[in-house]
């Protein structure tokens, strides 16, 4: 309680906490000093209402001092309000919202750019954004695939060579569009067809064999020609031979009325280490008799045996002999030839000289025989030769047995056979 000074009338009991003796001391006591009131407006608070549109913002009056001792009074009472037009507050917006191109192929992971953007900057005491504008950063990204698709190779063309024909061609896709890529210009299966000109193909062939080169018993050589009839067009087939090509094969010429011609040659080594032995031979035909060709007296193979002399065993040289035998002249008359065989009548030993030629050589000189021209009769439709030499005279006589009867009249023995020779001293009468 405030107490009484000056004089003053005492307080009555008043309740705790409230105010007493507020008026003026009654005269005489000391005057109450002046008091002007004390008071201000506040800071207007935040503005009312969103980012671009229009506000509006309070403000409060508070008295500090109140006025007293008849001190002015404040303008306004304590806690009066006052309001403003204002702009509210934009805060920044913002994000990473440009994104570069994705760099990388197709079916790979690539990794592109993304760029900060301010779509609406910060005003009237707006938050700031997080980023400037123009910030930049990375991030994976799947690249985008094109589509590819290919048109086929044309097909054949159908048709025959000669005629007109189509083709065609598919449109197929190996790979579609994919995160934006571009699509084909074309669906997957598409045809096409265009006109064309079937091809032809090389046709050709080889001729027959020529007739064989060459002599009886030798290699002869006989050709073939390639010739193209159709040269390929349009693509067709070539021929896997060149025109007028030719290719040969060896080939054995055909042997008229050939001789047979063989020798004996010693096979194997003599049966005795000194002197007598035996030592074996073979037969050899090295050209087969043809036509009407005289055979040879012996078989292909055919063996025999002979003696043979090595060195003597303790006894003086003995040298070799020997002597030509003379075959049957190859013609009976228009000239022949009479072939010599050596043949060795006693072989050389201990140490003697051998023989110019093996036993059973061939003379390399066969002696012309027979060279008197023949005469021909055809009687009954038969066929007769007639030869004469200096010292003989023979007939050659060609019949069936057994159609023909015939009766010539020889001084010397005669015999019939088909085909055969009869030979003769001397003729008496036919």
């Amino acid at each position: 309680y405030q107490r009484r000074v000056h004089g003053g009338t005492p307080c009555s009991a008043c309740p705790s906490g409230t105010s007493c003796n507020n008026k003026l001391c009654s005269s005489g006591a000391p005057p109450t000093p002046k008091v002007d009131c004390q008071g201000s407006w506040g800071a207007f608070g935040s503005c009312s209402g969103t980012c671009g549109s229009s506000g509006t913002q309070s403000a409060t009056y508070t008295i500090t001092t109140p006025a007293s001792g008849g001190g002015a009074s404040c303008p306004n009472v304590n806690g009066d309000t006052k309001k403003q037009d204002c702009t509210p507050a934009c805060d920044c917006v913002g994000s990473f919202s440009q994104q570069g191109a994705c760099v990388g192929s197709c079916g790979s992971t690539g990794s592109q750019t993304l760029t900060y953007v301010i779509t609406t900057p910060a005003s009237n005491g707006g938050k700031a954004c997080s980023n400037k504008n123009g910030d930049t950063k990375s991030q994976t990204c799947t690249p985008s695939c094109d589509c590819i698709g290919t048109w086929s190779t044309f097909s054949s063309c159908s048709g025959t060579c000669g005629s007109a024909g189509t083709q065609t061609s598919t449109y197929t896709i190996t790979t579609q569009a994919s995160n934006g890529g571009r699509a084909c210009t074309n669906k997957n299966g598409d045809i096409k067809s265009q006109a064309c000109t079937p091809a032809c193909d090389c046709v050709g062939s080889w001729s027959p064999f020529g007739s064989c080169s060459g002599k009886c018993g030798s290699q002869g050589t006989q050709t073939s020609t390639y010739t193209i009839t159709t040269q390929a067009s349009n693509g067709g087939k070539s021929c896997p031979n060149n025109n007028a090509e030719t290719k040969t094969q060896s080939c054995t010429p055909p042997c008229l009325d050939t001789n047979c011609v063989g020798e004996w040659k010693d096979v194997g080594t003599c049966s005795a280490t000194c002197g007598y032995g035996t030592q074996t031979q073979q037969f050899t035909i090295t050209q087969p008799a043809s036509g009407n060709g005289i055979a040879c007296s012996n078989k292909d193979g055919e063996t025999r045996s002979q003696s043979c002399l090595l060195k003597a065993c303790s006894a003086p040289p003995v040298d070799c002999s020997g002597i030509w035998q003379w075959k049957t002249c190859t013609a009976k008359c228009g000239g022949g030839i009479s072939e010599g065989v050596y043949v060795v009548k006693k072989a050389s030993s201990n140490g003697g000289s051998d023989c110019p030629y093996k036993n059973g050589d061939a003379n390399p000189n066969p002696k012309p025989c027979n060279t008197n021209p023949c005469a021909l009769l055809d009687i009954n439709n038969e066929f007769l030769s007639i030869g004469k030499n200096n010292n003989s005279m023979w007939i050659t006589l060609s019949i069936s047995l057994g159609c023909v009867a015939m009766v010539i009249s020889l001084v010397a023995v005669y015999k019939f056979t088909k085909r055969q020779y009869v030979e003769v001293q001397e003729l008496s009468e036919i």
